[in-house]
């Protein structure tokens, strides 16, 4: 008995996969296609709001989707209604390759991951452009073992930079990015991995002095909500000094370009962390310089990263646990950590002094559909094969997130880069000076008391909870 495939996309990516299939595959079938749009001499079976009634009709084993430059929401659609049968969905691969060659193989053909419905299909960038601006610069990343961090560094090491040299605390992450760049066969020349906090002022100027960066790409920063509202001090002695510290010695050794990684909850904070992040952002907004350029950028939830959630998800999933919510009417934004790399590198080809720049994350997506929908991706089916549990909220955390305050959303405009955009200088600097640090820094001397801290935060953030 041949297996019955049904090919979402009718374009030529889906034309190119039918007729590799025909001429090695003996024992699969292409049924037919779903495709929205209608095309001549092409089977098509149906649209995809009508899939569910053609599976039945067919008796379908398989389907593919073959769309390279499919948008998550549209994987999303799909795996929503089919949420409620266990048929086999995989995809084609939206990569580079497959999108500019029309290289279609069954073969490549896989299941889905978290980035194939929620990330978007790869920039066509000018990598030329990029190469010319990063060639022969020594770059330091800051947490550049971390998730953001060494992606950063690896599409770094691609575009021809003289030296990217990572800076971060954790010894097992620098460890396990060492040996990844040794397996992936990088000269030793171009990479320099170095254990330090950017707490340790010593440490940091230390670091600097002896690289000579000509960019600085700030990434180390604590960034779980929920730990933070706990750990107060320390979220100020990392987010906030930490910054100070990076900034200062960056200042001081005459580097080129400074560019702060930010998060949205530095929007109206309602957290510990998003109040410490904002406060980062104020103090690099802040600084003038004649050499160093600053910029920052800003941008939501990654996907995969370290912590994130939905690595939990899948793996709740694949135990058969409970998968948990915390509220099924919170949304979020979400992006994948390739295209968020990509995007700050791109962003620090931009000169302007204090600008911040946020990405375009997309639609905000509910996090009850994020867990369906990984339930789904697994073949399984939502409340039926693993049940959705709401938990509440934790300590700290939004119902929505937000990429602008109410009084920023005035000051935003498009930049010539894609997905890009800038946040005119002029958004409220609030009471950050150095006076502010600095009187946060005396309130680490005299207490770590969390509920005192807090206070004094809450005066300059009135939105934290």
């Amino acid at each position: 008995m041949k297996k019955k495939v049904i090919i979402i996309g009718a374009g030529i990516a889906g034309r190119l996969l039918e007729a590799d299939i025909k001429r090695n595959y003996q024992d699969c079938e292409v049924v037919g296609f779903i495709d929205d749009t209608n095309r001549p001499k092409i089977k098509i079976l149906g649209k995809i709001a009508e899939i569910e009634g053609v599976l039945d009709r067919y008796k379908v084993d398989e389907v593919v989707i073959a769309i390279p430059s499919a948008e998550g929401s549209l994987v999303r659609r799909i795996l929503q209604i089919n949420v409620n049968n266990r048929i086999p969905i995989r995809i084609v691969p939206r990569e580079q390759r497959v999108i500019r060659h029309n290289d279609v193989q069954y073969k490549m053909v896989r299941d889905l991951t978290d980035e194939d419905w929620l990330g978007r299909p790869p920039l066509r960038t000018s990598i030329k452009r990029l190469e010319n601006f990063y060639q022969n610069k020594t770059v330091l990343v800051t947490g550049g073992a971390g998730s953001i961090g060494s992606e950063i560094v690896r599409q770094l090491l691609e575009l021809k930079v003289k030296k990217v040299v990572v800076m971060d605390n954790s010894e097992f992450l620098v460890y396990a990015l060492e040996q990844e760049l040794k397996e992936a066969k990088v000269k030793k020349t171009k990479f320099e991995l170095m254990v330090g906090s950017v707490v340790d002022r010593r440490r940091t100027e230390e670091i600097i002095k002896k690289v000579k960066p000509g960019i600085v790409f700030h990434a180390a920063a604590y960034k779980h909500v929920h730990l933070m509202e706990q750990c107060v001090g320390e979220a100020i002695k990392t987010n906030v000094l930490g910054t100070k510290n990076v900034v200062d010695a960056a200042m001081q050794q005459g580097v080129g370009k400074f560019v702060q990684v930010s998060t949205d909850k530095a929007v109206n904070p309602a957290s510990v962390m998003g109040a410490t992040k904002k406060l980062a952002e104020l103090y690099v907004q802040q600084r003038r310089s004649t050499v160093t350029s600053f910029s920052i950028v800003r941008f939501g939830n990654v996907i995969n990263s370290q912590g994130s959630v939905l690595p939990m998800f899948s793996r709740q999933v694949l135990e058969r646990r409970e998968v948990t919510v915390t509220d099924k009417r919170m949304e979020r934004y979400f992006m994948s950590i390739r295209e968020a790399a990509q995007l700050v590198i791109m962003s620090a080809t931009r000169m302007t002094q204090g600008a911040i720049y946020v990405l375009n994350m997309g639609d905000l997506i509910s996090v009850n559909e994020v867990a369906q929908c990984v339930i789904r991706s697994h073949n399984l089916i939502p409340d039926k094969d693993v049940k959705i549990k709401v938990v509440g909220r934790r300590p700290g955390e939004k119902m929505v997130e937000e990429l602008f305050a109410k009084d920023e959303k005035k000051l935003v405009s498009k930049t010539s880069l894609p997905n890009i955009w800038r946040l005119h200088n002029g958004v409220s600097a609030g009471k950050q000076n150095d006076d502010t640090v600095g009187h946060l820094q005396q309130l680490l001397k005299m207490t770590q008391n969390n509920a005192r801290i807090r206070a004094y935060l809450h005066t300059l953030f009135p939105t934290l909870k």
